[in-house]
């Protein structure tokens, strides 16, 4: 049954892409007609609100649309609306959900405040430096949860009837209403596109699948589903055609172990459900995820989604159940990449949940993210929310937290390039030719740090001066520019699943949501505690070197000749180190850099929230990176995430943690990922890698993704990838196969790192 569904997807997702391919084909007409019918409507009225144009095209969608079954599959979720590889970004050139999007952007004048982000972007070939990338612009249109608690609570009928019991409505709450109606009907049509297959259908199994859809489609979403199979259904379908209407990435499957476990158990109780069975499903339900964005076939298979597994209830009870390991077992067997597998743990998760993940790490699988909740739930709770809502966290796209139903952090929005900032806060740049980018570099940025500070202390109050100046200024440029986006790219349908958008009439692009934070992904870390303890030794303490003779070398990116002085420059405590001295700069550091960032205000009324999560921004920003006093030359990769940097770690994965458990993560409620790599060896057995998951969990790491891997399996890849194509490696945020990504991220896997542990 699988084999043969997976040739459904393959044959119909490549079908699709090949047509897509060609700017005039049939499918291009037909979304290209679609935006035309709303363009004439937009054109009657153009200055009405942004909430009553999108109202059209999801009523437009719901019209025209395709719902297609795949015969193999009881799911039902596919309107051929969007391109296989777009989960829902608004990225396509005529994606018909993005129709507004695209009109409003084109309109946007703000031309002036766009030109001074874009100067400091890494994708700007005339860039001034590499400060930043800014995901989406104006906003993260990625990384989304829906609300899928309170969908399982009321269904979208009774979301609906809250809507009808207002006071009064407005223009957003009739969008909402808007996008319910369309979500329906779309569900009605895959019933009815099942009933009339039904006619003349033969083969059984297929009649049995049909026979399914034709009945969960009239029953979910509308209604709370009454079976797993419902279940099941209903948060595929939601998820898939939710972000078909509104355009937006949804990365986030839920938390299905926590959501279907009565379901699950009450089907089995009642003998409609046997074990088989529901692995069965399990396996149809996960199976589209990777066979739509031919994750096997792309250099980088990136497609946001994942599930969230484990952890706690809101009521602080341990998530760990027949589901949690079902899921990870049948994605395993399977030997998927999507959905990715973020499985909460805690330093007191069951040990049977560690040793699951740890053998199946042995066995090449890296395809885990673990995150803390001793930590996230703390931190989540520090910045504001409520216990109860932070408990269930999940994560969206790779490890950014947001409470499920209640908010959009737009965790990976604004990756802030610290090591670059650093560097020029230290050495300046070159004055631009432009004057108009004169005058914004001058906004930004500070005079350089050209006299040497009396002290050590003088000199560290003037970086963080600098930090101050640089991230207040560059929020407020995104604030102003967000403070728009409500009515270039709103969002109703997705809106209405979230606590407060519905009692408050607003979209949650306009603050709507009970919780409006916004992230900064903060590159480096280990970079700039390195550089400021190379500063305070070398310079201030132990006179190896001045202040000016420092500045100069680093300038010329440590040229031939001051190979002695580097070697000895690194051989100082580092970020990593067990040393106190070390320890307590990257406290003080960590802890200035965050308290800054959660005093900068974002464009709903709330504030940014710190993370040292980095997705592979250390390589890709990385390379246009100047040097810096830590030893690291131009264009070497940056520190990832909260881990060591890569020129000095410590051999002994438990030194590392010691260290790292003097630092409060909690002040990063973004999250703080630690990647390390361990040797694939017998002597990481199961019980030794569980142990090291705890203690690195026990230590007060945020998030750890472990990779395990023989150095010379990969190099032996590289040469005969066709002896190795299931080899598995963990990239940062996502994992693939090994041989089939580019050379230069092989070469950067293979010089990862590697720490003993036991």
């Amino acid at each position: 049954m699988l084999t043969l569904l997976a040739k459904e997807y393959s044959d119909f997702y490549h079908a699709l892409q090949g047509d897509l391919a060609q700017p005039d084909s049939p499918r291009r007409q037909q979304w290209n007609s679609i935006n035309e019918l709303w363009l004439q409507e937009y054109q009657r009225d153009p200055e009405a609100s942004a909430a009553r144009h999108k109202a059209v095209m999801y009523r437009l969608i719901a019209e025209h649309c395709e719902p297609t079954i795949m015969p193999h599959s009881p799911f039902f979720f596919e309107t051929v609306m969007r391109p296989p590889m777009n989960w829902g970004t608004p990225g396509d050139k005529n994606m018909c959900g993005a129709a507004l999007y695209r009109q409003r952007i084109s309109e946007d004048e703000r031309h002036d405040l766009s030109r001074k982000i874009h100067l400091f972007q890494v994708s700007n070939p005339e860039r001034l430096a590499s400060f930043w990338s800014i995901y989406g612009g104006y906003f993260d249109t990625d990384h989304h949860t829906p609300g899928y608690t309170r969908i399982f609570q009321l269904g979208f009928a009774g979301i609906r009837a809250e809507i009808l019991a207002l006071p009064a409505q407005n223009d957003e709450t009739e969008a909402m209403l808007a996008g319910i109606d369309a979500l329906l009907k779309i569900a009605t049509r895959f019933a009815e596109k099942a009933e009339a297959m039904l006619e003349t259908e033969t083969d059984s199994l297929v009649r049995r699948n049909l026979q399914m859809i034709a009945s969960a489609a009239r029953r979910v979403p509308a209604h709370p589903p009454q079976t797993f199979y419902e279940g099941l259904a209903m948060i595929l379908f939601v998820r898939e055609v939710m972000a078909t209407l509104d355009a937006i990435g949804l990365s986030v499957l839920g938390r299905p172990d926590k959501l279907l476990i009565d379901l699950y158990r009450a089907d089995l109780a009642a003998g409609r459900l046997t074990v088989p069975e529901a692995e069965e499903l399990v396996a149809q339900w996960l199976l589209p995820h990777d066979e739509k964005t031919f994750v096997r076939e792309r250099p980088w298979p990136e497609n946001s989604t994942c599930i969230v597994l484990g952890g706690c209830d809101e009521d602080g009870n341990t998530v760990f159940n027949e589901l949690t390991k079902m899921f990870i077992d049948v994605h395993c067997r399977m030997r998927l990449f999507t959905p990715k597998l973020n499985c909460r743990c805690s330093a007191e998760s069951p040990k049977e949940y560690l040793d699951l993940i740890s053998g199946y790490l042995r066995r090449g699988y890296n395809q885990f993210a673990c995150l803390n909740d001793d930590v996230l739930v703390r931190a989540l709770v520090r910045m504001g929310r409520l216990p109860a809502h932070a408990r269930n966290y999940v994560n969206g796209g790779c490890q950014e937290p947001m409470c499920e139903g209640y908010e959009h952090t737009a965790g990976a929005f604004y990756y802030f390039n610290m090591v670059e900032a650093f560097r020029v806060f230290y050495h300046g740049i070159p004055t631009p030719d432009d004057p108009a980018a004169a005058n914004v570099a001058a906004e930004l940025l500070l005079p350089p740090l050209d006299e040497e500070p009396p002290h050590f202390s003088n000199f560290y109050q003037e970086i963080m001066r600098r930090y101050r100046r640089f991230l207040e200024t560059s929020t407020g440029w995104l604030r102003e520019k967000g403070e728009i986006f409500s009515e270039i790219h709103p969002s109703p349908l997705f809106s209405s699943t979230l606590d407060g958008c519905v009692d408050n009439g607003l979209d949650y692009t306009a603050g709507g949501a009970r919780y409006n934070f916004t992230g900064i992904a903060c590159m480096g870390l280990a970079n700039i505690v390195n550089s400021l303890m190379v500063v305070k030794k070398a310079v201030y303490d132990d006179r190896l070197v001045s202040y000016d003779e420092l500045r100069q070398i680093v300038a010329d990116n440590w040229p031939a000749g001051s190979e002695p002085l580097r070697q000895q420059l690194m051989a100082l405590p580092r970020y990593g180190d067990d040393e106190p001295e070390v320890i307590e700069l990257a406290a003080r550091f960590m802890a200035d850099i965050c308290s800054l960032i959660r005093s900068c205000e974002n464009e709903r009324g709330e504030y940014y929230q710190p993370s040292f999560f980095v997705y592979y921004a250390f390589r890709s920003i990385g390379i246009l990176t100047g040097p810096t006093p830590d030893g690291r030359r131009q264009g070497e990769v940056l520190a990832q995430g909260s881990a060591p940097s890569r020129n000095k770690a410590p051999d002994s994965i438990t030194e590392v943690l010691a260290s790292m458990s003097a630092l409060d993560f909690a002040d990063c409620p973004g999250n703080a990922v630690f990647d390390f790599q361990l040797p694939l060896t017998p002597h990481l057995t199961v019980p030794i890698l569980s142990a090291t998951l705890r203690s690195a969990l026990a230590s007060g790491v945020a998030t750890v993704q472990p990779n395990l891997v023989d150095v010379e399996v990969l190099k032996d890849a590289q040469i005969h990838p066709e002896e190795h194509p299931d080899l598995t490696v963990r990239i940062a945020g996502l994992s693939a196969l090994f041989v089939k990504l580019d050379k230069g991220i092989q070469d950067e896997i293979i010089s990862r790192h590697l720490f003993q542990a036991g």
